[in-house]
């Protein structure tokens, strides 16, 4: 995850202000997974889309300014697989996610959180075969079994 410095910005204005209210609102619901003395701590869950260590370093400075920022302590949860990250949310495991719109489906519908930042661009996804497939179209496609990323992909 590469954001430039005015993304960043603004992503950690935007999450500073929504835990502000996370913190202060009884109706968003949100508790603290454990109390550090007076300084809630709580949990983000992030998926495996690189290997943990890279995903420490990448979102490690981003989580150690927005706990800073916000107050609070936030510890960063990576998952080794995207079945394990599914499992916790469905069971309220972390008090906050990273998820594709999948997912946060299922976090809303099993333990009823909430969406707090969204990207407007719309979902694209693209399907690629084989350089050497006779597949060329969509068409083609009719009738022949598709791999996908995940199980729920």
């Amino acid at each position: 995850m590469k954001l430039n410095s005015i993304s960043l910005k603004r992503s950690i204005f935007i999450i500073s202000l929504l835990f502000s209210f996370s913190l202060t609102s009884p109706s968003m619901g949100q508790k603290p997974s454990e109390l550090n003395g007076d300084k809630p701590v709580y949990t983000l869950a992030i998926p495996p889309l690189s290997p943990p260590v890279q995903m420490y370093k990448e979102w490690g400075p981003f989580i150690e300014r927005l706990s800073k920022e916000t107050g609070t302590e936030i510890q960063l949860k990576v998952y080794n697989t995207i079945s394990a990250l599914e499992s916790d949310v469905i069971k309220g495991v972390p008090d906050f996610a990273f998820t594709n719109p999948y997912h946060m489906v299922l976090a809303r519908k099993a333990q009823g959180y909430i969406p707090l930042v969204r990207d407007k661009t719309p979902l694209v996804g693209i399907l690629v075969v084989h350089k050497d497939s006779p597949i060329n179209s969509i068409q083609d496609l009719n009738g022949k079994e598709i791999a996908f990323p995940a199980p729920n992909a």
